[in-house]
């Protein structure tokens, strides 16, 4: 059974006192919104770039490769298992940090996820558990593979393999660099394995009694097979090395690999084994595309309240932002509170609470009388605006004329219907030009959701 979901979940990541990725996952997973907002924060002075550096969770590398490159990959996951966890994130150059995006993003969508678990395990001991997934800006793809900390440390080389990975080192991950394991590190790793073999030793005595010995049975992870009183199933061996246990029985991998959910009666083909379900999990991707054109199509979004949040860590605060706190049904006060609790200080949300405890009177513009070329272009496009008759903007300097012009009419004075069309236009013909034309647009889109949606 092929189950699609789109979610758009996100955690809380860093505190106003600390900027560091927050190594809990949560029910959310690995890729949750505001963890990746977290990875992907943009230069507030180049959106190009991000402010994120390499760290104990976090290694950057341009593009993904096969070969040889995979023995690197593998050392790195290992050492973020024996560490707290962590991401080696693909299509970020690391000096300068740009986002640039993978060069051959296929090659990495193209990784089965078979051959890494296999690679992974032919290296390490015991298993690394690990997800992977695409994040998109715009037309750039980055690939992003998680490692989740280790039950059982130390995770071990089993054998030799190219020039960086020796069979019975022990690798751990130390700021932005994987390295050898020292002592210090060796001994906490240690100690937290017999203290959590210790409450596991513990526990079953303690299920096992409230299960009852009759209904209890033992599940083999070498073979596979499950033994209770009532009898033995397998499960297909090839999904071993693919189980994750997580709360309430569920075996758990996103990103299209199997999710496998014993719950009542599972059922048992010809041949003894289990079929599994599978589950594909599609994350939703939030940026100031899918902000603005959301609200330029006047799409009536789920989790609206995402939105909101989502603009505090986009380049600008300058985003239509009532569209959606009409969905929510969110009173400015609310949406103040709202905003305030998000983490971190950027820039955009900063902007963002101005214009809402300003009501957004910068927005509004004054076009002078003088009769400079500037000066007559705007009050002719504004009486255009008036009189609908515009069908189109056709330069970058009318842009920014018709931004402004917008801008000088009194909300009552503009029918939104006739200039929602008109800015559609415009995004699509702008937009990705980037620069000045951004900005205006931004500032004019902005406007005509103030006047759609903020009583006058």
């Amino acid at each position: 059974m092929l189950v699609e979901e789109d979610f758009n979940v996100g955690v809380v990541l860093a505190s106003k006192k600390s900027k560091t990725l927050n190594t809990s996952v949560g029910p959310e997973g690995p890729f949750a919104l505001e963890r990746l907002n977290y990875i992907f924060r943009r230069d507030s002075r180049n959106s190009q770039h991000t402010v994120t550096r390499e760290s104990k969770y976090i290694e950057f590398k341009l593009n993904f490769n096969r070969g040889p490159a995979i023995d690197g990959y593998c050392r790195t996951l290992a050492a973020f298992a024996n560490a707290d966890g962590g991401y080696i994130v693909f299509g970020i150059g690391d000096k300068p940090r740009t986002l640039d995006g993978m060069k051959k993003p296929e090659r990495f969508e193209g990784l089965d996820a078979k051959d890494l678990t296999d690679a992974l395990n032919r290296r390490f001991s015991p298993v690394i558990l690990w997800d992977m997934h695409v994040h998109t800006i715009g037309a750039r793809k980055f690939g992003l593979i998680y490692a989740y900390p280790a039950d059982m440390k130390p995770v071990v080389a089993i054998s030799n393999y190219g020039d960086s990975i020796r069979e019975a080192e022990i690798y751990y991950r130390y700021g932005g660099r994987t390295e050898k394991i020292k002592y210090p590190e060796l001994r906490v790793v240690l100690d937290e394995t017999r203290r959590k073999e210790q409450e596991m030793w513990l526990k079953h005595p303690r299920r096992l009694a409230s299960v009852g010995v009759q209904d209890a049975a033992i599940f083999h992870p070498k073979d596979g097979s499950v033994t209770g009183s009532g009898g033995t199933f397998v499960i297909d061996r090839e999904l071993l090395p693919k189980l994750q246990f997580v709360r309430e029985g569920e075996f758990r991998e996103t990103n299209g690999v199997p999710i496998i959910k014993v719950a009542g009666t599972a059922e048992v083909l010809a041949t003894g084994e289990v079929r599994p379900t599978r589950t594909l999990v599609r994350t939703r991707v939030l940026r100031s595309e899918q902000i603005l054109e959301a609200f330029l199509h006047q799409e009536v979004v789920d989790e609206a309240v995402l939105y909101v949040k989502q603009i505090c860590y986009e380049p600008s605060g300058f985003l239509p932002v009532y569209h959606y706190l009409r969905i929510a049904g969110l009173a400015r006060a609310e949406a103040i509170k709202l905003i305030e609790s998000v983490p971190g200080n950027h820039t955009a949300k900063k902007q963002l609470l101005n214009r809402l405890r300003t009501e957004d009177v910068g927005l509004r513009t004054i076009i002078g009388e003088k009769d400079t070329e500037a000066a007559l272009r705007k009050r002719e496009l504004r009486q255009k605006i008036k009189d609908q008759d515009i069908e189109d903007v056709d330069s970058d300097k009318d842009l920014a004329y018709f931004s402004e012009a917008l801008r000088s009419l009194p909300p009552p004075e503009i029918d939104v219907s006739y200039v929602l069309p008109l800015l559609r236009k415009s995004y699509s013909k702008f937009w990705n030009r980037g620069g000045d034309q951004r900005y205006f647009l931004r500032k004019a889109i902005c406007y005509a959701d103030q006047v759609l949606n903020v009583p006058q």
